[in-house]
């Protein structure tokens, strides 16, 4: 299953040329939107502040945009080839989505905390526990997306009017997920158990708050 659609309110931030916005709002945004500041932008996810200068690159976008300020104004926009870093456009617009299903913020972070120690008793020390608590993001953290919201909702709440076919042989193809979706999680549990780690501790969700059961 998939965030709500009510995730992106607020989780999308538009940008245009002439708009009054400071730098640091948009850094803000994009650090809790789990973008990586980086030297120099490369890949989708990238941004890259240089005094009145800040490179993105956005989700969704086939390329990086350059925002040129003159004070807390947007001067400019300039698409760039991320390759040799050279103008290659301009645009009038942006929008800026997050880069994951989740974002960092106080009170995502404190549903997570509170989710966490609902499931597992032992969090104290755990890696992805320690991350989320001090607002960094990690890889490994989608494993755990139905902890940062109240619920999930199947996609086609994205496309109400949607007609929706299913093949005949859909309901085996489907029985046949959910048993190998609930033998990896026994599997890792297992695991868990027996002491087999590789790095960092990983407690699996269970799979009922991530997966359709074959009820719906």
């Amino acid at each position: 299953m998939v965030p709500p659609p009510s995730f992106f309110n607020g989780n999308t931030f538009s940008l245009s040329v002439g708009q009054e916005v400071s730098p640091e709002k948009i850094k803000t945004f994009l650090i809790k939107s789990n973008y990586r500041l980086t030297d120099i932008v490369m890949e989708a996810g990238d941004f890259a502040v240089r005094g009145g200068i800040i490179d993105i690159f956005p989700m969704g976008m086939s390329c990086p945009i350059r925002m040129d300020f003159f004070g807390d104004q947007i001067d400019s926009m300039k698409k760039f080839d991320p390759l040799t870093q050279r103008t290659i456009g301009s645009s009038d617009t942006v929008v800026l989505k997050p880069t994951a299903e989740f974002a960092l913020t106080p009170d995502s972070i404190s549903l997570f905390r509170s989710r966490y120690r609902e499931l597992f008793e032992q969090y104290a020390g755990d890696g992805f526990y320690e991350s989320v608590t001090n607002g960094h993001y990690c890889q490994g953290l989608e494993h755990f997306l139905p902890l940062f919201h109240q619920h999930l909702v199947p996609l086609w709440e994205y496309l109400p009017d949607a007609t929706v076919v299913l093949d005949l042989k859909t309901s085996d193809s489907f029985q046949a997920r959910c048993d190998q979706i609930q033998e990896y999680y026994e599997a890792r549990n297992q695991a868990l158990s027996d002491g087999i780690q590789f790095g960092t501790i990983y407690r699996p969700v269970p799979p009922e708050l991530f997966f359709i059961d074959n009820n719906v």
